[in-house]
């Protein structure tokens, strides 16, 4: 185990680590999760507020997204405590195919340089092989993984009726919202894919869950309470 070089390593393998854990098991990253066994809610006997689970045994959860976890063959559990940890060595190379979707500002041009990140502009005119991608101008660059966006949009005029404000991205403009899911408008609350330009269902019960609990708060403390 010492000798082994994981892509990621999890320090604590309870529901929000195998959350983690999931995601990059699927992207076939090599993961080492070090859990001691001592969740938060262990002594408790019911869960409630998660939807599919309420009044489920914790222990019952927490066990089934182990094994749901453990079934990736890149991803590792050790049982056992982190006492301390250390950065060494940089990060394997990325490459962002721009292929006139959009134009990076300035700011992202630099944390893209912060990240040694190369900035691909010339277009991409096909796919081939495992991970093969011809440019326009007739190179071929060849890459380990690619991941692919598309652009999206909000499918109701609710938005507009009522003016929210929206975060514009280079992919899609979505609802913008406070760290509560409150929108510019008090009183109003949005959550999932509405919300956040990536699409997700775990990440969607969470927002829901952040929604639902800020939207209690603003009836018993007023729409303008903020957390």
């Amino acid at each position: 185990m010492s000798d082994t070089i994981h892509d990621v390593i999890i320090i604590g393998g309870s529901y929000a680590g195998l959350s983690a854990a999931m995601q990059l098991g699927r992207a076939r990253r090599k993961v080492l999760i070090i859990d001691e066994g001592l969740r938060r809610n262990r002594f408790a006997s019911h869960s409630h507020g998660f939807i599919t689970q309420d009044g489920t045994d914790p222990a019952i959860i927490a066990a089934e997204a182990r094994a749901q976890v453990m079934r990736y063959s890149t991803v590792e559990w050790l049982a056992a405590r982190a006492e301390a940890a250390a950065r060494k060595g940089e990060a394997g190379p990325t490459t962002l195919l721009l292929n006139d979707a959009f134009e990076p500002n300035p700011d992202q041009l630099a944390g893209l340089a912060a990240r040694d990140v190369i900035v691909e502009r010339v277009g991409v005119k096909s796919i081939k092989g495992h991970a093969d991608v011809l440019l326009a101008d007739g190179r071929t660059i060849s890459f380990s993984g690619l991941f692919a966006l598309a652009p999206f949009e909000v499918a109701t005029p609710i938005l507009q009726q009522l003016g929210l404000d929206m975060e514009r991205g280079p992919l899609v403009s979505t609802i913008k919202t406070d760290a509560m899911k409150q929108t510019s408008i008090p009183g109003v609350f949005s959550c999932g894919d509405a919300a956040r330009p990536m699409a997700s269902v775990a990440l969607a019960v969470g927002d829901g869950s952040l929604a639902g609990v800020n939207a209690h708060r603003s009836l018993m403390f007023g729409a303008t309470f903020q957390g």
